[in-house]
């Protein structure tokens, strides 16, 4: 992705590149990897035997997992 933004910069300007970059980020699904990443670490903090970790863990993969209700910031 980063070489194509690259490539994209060096044919037409910087600013072809940070349209491309938003356009992305909007499509790029960043809260399912939350979700998915948090849980994990939480298996992991459990594994370790650190309860109150994982619980919190839990509770941002379930946070993250839900639709997000505010627009997102735009990249820069």
């Amino acid at each position: 992705m980063r070489s194509q933004l690259h490539h994209q910069d060096d044919n037409h300007g910087a600013g072809a590149a940070t349209s491309q970059s938003r356009a992305q980020a909007q499509d790029y699904p960043v809260r399912d990897y939350v979700a998915a990443m948090a849980g994990e670490l939480a298996r992991m903090a459990r594994w370790d035997g650190d309860e109150r970790l994982a619980c919190l863990l839990e509770a941002a993969a379930d946070v993250a997992s839900r639709p997000c209700s505010t627009d997102k910031p735009a990249l820069e």
